[in-house]
């Protein structure tokens, strides 16, 4: 990182002519004002600019053009203008910082002009109060794995700030996102920048054939100390399988912090990477900020060859949400995480926490036991998650066992009357699973009450459920639909199938998840209900339509996770929610429809079969019910999931 961290700008030239370049999609005009070349140990580097100029960035990719209108209508007030098959913007330049490898800097004509030291260094410290992954760790990967390559990074700054990444090695992607900052900070804090994704252009592959991560995780042991406070300690030992040749670099998501609210203030919590060697116990050098963590190794390893990082965490982020007396370390990356299209591990997992704290995992069982003043926890995972999770706090525990399958239910602070119903329905579910899509994936199920209300989580062998679940239950009739909370049950346990079992590749493949849950526990609902059941079907069909047609327009499914909102974040929420839970399910309800319960079955248990403990892609499933139905259903997809049609 040094190369890249210590760097020195050459004497400002005063443009005595126009400056420009272009890449793939973005066209820069630097028409008067300073440049200073930005140099580093091995040369030049880049340029920074100040004075005045503009870009111009096009989109050739019509299944974006809906999420890239939305983003800039509900962040800026630029206009996304229309092309020849293409959809830009061109926005003015004050200041801009370009970096370069693999093809040559542009060089400045002019007279010698002021010094812009100052400026560069408040430049960088502005923009590094992004959230996102720092560009030197996109110059870092590209150094180390493909140096020859032609990359383009830039920050600009006119109107509004702006990210651009022209990075055939990392991402693969030519992208441009807008810097907004994060408006419900305190104001005694240094607001954040978050981005808004406007562009993001495949490079060398295509949004239909998927993105192959660079490695993948095919082994997790971890192994957690926690202290009776904030601290704790966690060391990760993780195999790791490169899919490209040539890397000696490789990129994880591990958080650097925590933002937790005290009282009307917010607290930071640390996370600190304070040791990283290999399988032979060798140290191996790191870069660890804003979330991400750059590992360098001393040579590349072969495509396909396992290879061992051990890694030791340490911090206090062991956070008690809401004063509660318990926490939970969940899907956020505590411990290193690549793409999640490779997250495939088998796992060992030992945790040790101080009595009278109760330690709660996914997975099967290995030992469960005391130890002085500490109560330890093992279990194993013998097929690839994508996640591990760990709770721990003041649970009483309830449990039951049918036709093989054990439930465990964990209440918040105190017994509950419900243990039984909640169970027994639990087992009802998975009964009805078992039926519609096959074995159940687990042998334990962990519920886990979460005091709070209105959502819930499954990770791989557990269900975080908030309390209504537990007191809204209370006789046989209502055991099934109290408000709806019991549909989210279903759904949440669905997510053992179709998210776990059956992986989703990539964000734009994440209905796969979401949507497939929904419909399985409305056809739980279905099912449960009796004589009723088709009626409350039809009232979850007409929600999902309402919800869709909110906000159809907007962006198409695979792009829902991109929604922004910098003055109204619930409205990215519900973007995202309704895109991907209710106009995900519409479509599958419509599918339903028409090819009937039998087909509408079979389709399920084919797809699920066929990528049962894999990773899923969207363009399986109309070319699976073309195989079944004899029908092409290309046309139905590009029109409701890849378009903003309704079905």
């Amino acid at each position: 990182m040094a190369r890249f961290q210590s760097i020195h700008l050459a004497p400002s030239i005063e443009l005595g002519a126009p400056l420009g370049f272009q890449t793939d999609h973005l066209q820069v005009s630097l028409s008067s004002g300073r440049v200073s070349l930005v140099k580093g140990q091995e040369g030049t580097l880049g340029l920074f600019f100040q004075g005045e100029g503009s870009f111009t960035y096009t989109s050739r990719d019509p299944y974006e053009f809906p999420a890239m209108a939305y983003n800039l209508q509900a962040n800026t007030k630029v206009a996304l203008r229309e092309g020849e098959n293409s959809r830009f913007i061109k926005e003015p330049l004050r200041e801009g910082l370009f970096w370069f490898s693999g093809r040559a800097v542009p060089v400045p004509v002019g007279m010698p002009g002021p010094d812009l030291a100052g400026a560069f260094h408040s430049f960088r410290r502005d923009m590094a109060r992004s959230w996102s992954a720092p560009l030197e760790h996109t110059l870092l990967l590209h150094a180390a794995n493909a140096p020859g390559i032609p990359m383009v990074l830039a920050e600009m700054k006119g109107a509004q700030a702006w990210v651009y990444q022209l990075d055939p090695v990392g991402t693969q992607k030519e992208s441009l996102s807008l810097l907004y900052e994060r408006l419900d900070f305190p104001r005694d804090l240094e607001k954040p920048l978050l981005l808004a994704p406007i562009s993001q252009q495949p490079l060398g592959w295509t949004w239909k054939s998927g993105h192959p991560p660079p490695f993948q995780t095919i082994h997790l042991k971890v192994d957690v100390q926690a202290s009776a406070g904030n601290d704790v300690i966690v060391d990760a030992t993780e195999t790791l399988v490169p899919t490209r040749d040539g890397q000696r670099a490789f990129a994880f998501n591990l958080s650097t912090e925590t933002w937790t609210p005290s009282g009307v203030n917010l607290v930071r919590r640390h996370h600190r990477l304070v040791s990283l060697t290999d399988g032979q116990g060798r140290p191996i050098p790191f870069d660890h900020q804003r979330g991400r963590l750059v590992v360098v190794l001393p040579e590349a390893p072969p495509k396909g060859a396992p290879f061992i990082l051990r890694f030791r965490v340490e911090g206090d982020f062991l956070i008690r949400e809401g004063g509660d007396n318990a926490w939970q370390l969940g899907v956020n990356p505590w411990y290193p995480q690549g793409d999640h299209g490779g997250l495939a591990f088998r796992a060992e997992a030992r945790v040790r926490v101080p009595k009278p704290f109760v330690p709660i995992m996914g997975g099967t069982v290995v030992s469960r036991r005391e130890e002085g003043k500490d109560q330890i926890l093992e279990t194993r995972f013998d097929q690839p998650v994508p996640f591990l999770v760990i709770q721990a706090g003041d649970f009483r525990l309830t449990e039951g066992k049918r036709n093989g399958v054990t439930v465990r239910l964990w209440n918040y602070a105190k017994a509950n009357s419900q243990e039984q119903r909640v169970i027994g329905l639990a087992h009802d579910i998975i009964g009805f699973y078992e039926k519609l899509i096959g074995p159940f994936p687990f042998p334990e199920l962990d519920i886990i009450e979460q005091n709070d209300w209105g959502f819930g989580q499954a990770p791989a062998g557990v269900v975080f459920i908030t309390r209504e679940a537990f007191n809204q239950i209370h006789s046989l009739a209502n055991r099934y639909f109290s408000k709806g909370i019991n549909a989210r049950f279903a759904h949440e346990i669905a997510h053992q199938y179709w998210g776990n079992q059956v992986r989703w590749t990539g964000q734009e493949d994440q209905w796969l998840s979401e949507s497939f849950a929904e419909i399985s526990g409305a056809l739980f609902v279905r099912w449960a209900y009796g004589p009723d059941g088709n009626a409350r079907y039809k009232e979850m069909e007409n929600l999902w339509r309402t919800h869709a047609e909110e906000v159809a327009q907007r962006c198409s499914i695979p792009f829902a996770n991109r929604a922004r909102h910098a003055t109204d974040p619930l409205q990215a929420v519900k973007t995202r929610t309704y895109l991907l839970y209710d106009k995900g399910a519409l479509l599958l309800s419509r599918i339903h429809q028409e090819i009937g319960d039998q087909g509408f079955a079979t389709f399920l248990k084919a797809f699920h079969h066929n990528f049962k403990w894999k990773a899923g892609g969207t363009q399986h499933v109309p070319g699976l019910l073309k195989v079944l139905t004899k029908k092409d259903w290309d046309p139905f997809f590009e029109s409701n999931f890849w378009g903003t049609g309704l079905p």
